[in-house]
């Protein structure tokens, strides 16, 4: 996630438990705290404190990259022809990121998906608490059921 900044220990613990939750495979490139998040991940992922990045993107098995946008990451990532989940950190990270994601269209803002998906979400809550919805039927059927009973 860069050279300069970090990201909190509070992100790192929902990446980690959003890795645990999606069960997919991954290779993390950490530099602090590889221990911890190597016995966190390890049976989904490996965790390294450094990686040619460049080779790594460039394997077959690399499906996507979560990257802090740096502009060196963005440009191997396109070299490579790997997909990008944007997760910019500061300065021109962010405008490397929308770039990314708006202009050149080779990846997803993380931040953009969860609203997407938040909204997605709430939609489908809303639809099955209307009348005639999901929930109000089951819940009418639940009633006759136990009133029957």
């Amino acid at each position: 996630m860069g050279s300069l900044f970090s990201i909190s220990s509070a992100q790192i613990d929902e990446m980690v438990a959003g890795l645990k939750i999606s069960g997919v495979r991954f290779l993390w490139v950490a530099r602090d705290d590889t221990y911890r998040l190597q016995e966190d991940c390890r049976d989904l992922g490996l965790v390294v404190p450094w990686c040619h990045q460049l080779k790594v993107l460039s394997h077959s098995s690399v499906g996507g990259f979560l990257t802090h946008c740096g502009w060196n990451s963005i440009l191997e990532a396109g070299f490579a022809g790997v997909p990008l989940l944007t997760f910019p950190l500061f300065g021109d990270q962010i405008t490397q990121g929308k770039q990314a994601v708006e202009d050149l269209k080779v990846g997803l803002s993380e931040r953009e998906e969860l609203v997407k998906r938040e909204k997605e979400v709430h939609e489908i809550c809303q639809a099955a608490v209307k009348e005639g919805g999901s929930s109000d039927t089951d819940l009418d059927a639940f009633i006759q059921n136990i009133s029957q009973g």
